[in-house]
Parts: structure tokens; sequence; C-alpha cells
């Protein structure tokens, strides 16, 4: 049903199976996104956390313990423009939507 199975980590380390669907950026949809995707991406796997500005502190903690612990394949989505400038002042892999390009208002709600 949904083709081949892989573990998602080292045998006897994982109690089910990787079910995600892989996929490709897809330059044509957003290209700004999918350069980003191209360097951040392990094996196509990525951590996403989004935040803005209320949860600065928070934020801070969880990309210094990604870090901490050897996790490269994360992206933060900056839901405002403070925290995009903080990631890139802490050169955390970031992303913020520009609400007056027409390729970033493509999933957007008005």
């Amino acid at each position: 049903m949904l083709g081949d199975q892989k573990k998602a980590g080292p045998f006897g380390t994982v109690k089910g199976l990787l079910t995600n669907p892989s996929f490709l950026p897809d330059e044509s949809v957003n290209p700004r996104l999918a350069k980003i995707l191209e360097k951040v991406a392990v094996n196509r796997e990525l951590i996403v956390a989004l935040a803005n500005s209320n949860v600065k502190e928070m934020l801070e903690v969880w990309f210094a313990n990604i870090n901490r612990v050897g996790i490269s394949n994360y992206l933060v989505v900056a839901l405002d423009d403070e925290i995009a400038r903080f990631c890139e002042l802490k050169n955390v892999p970031v992303y913020k939507r520009d609400p007056n390009k027409v390729i970033d208002s493509v999933a957007s709600v008005r």
C-alpha cells in the first residue's frame, strides 16, 4: 500500500516504520524556499519550527539544543520580522514568506 517501507533508524532502535512520503522541493512553486530546503534537508528530511517573537527565548533554547546534539536538518519558519532577524543573527536556517511576492502568497488564505 505504501510501497517500500523503511525503518527510520538503525536496527533495534525503531519500533515503527517511516511512513511519511518523501518529496522534492519544487522550484516552480517557491524558488526561495526550494533553495533553503536544498541546503538544510538531509535525505529530504527536515525538522520545522514555527515561531514568532512571543516564543523567542524558547526558540533559542530549542535550536541551541538541536545544534548541541548535532542535528543540522532543521528550519525555523519566522512568523514575524523580529524572529527572522534573530535567526539570521544566530546563523539559524530561517524562512519568512514575503507577503508582497506573488510566489509567497500561494498558500496564503485571504
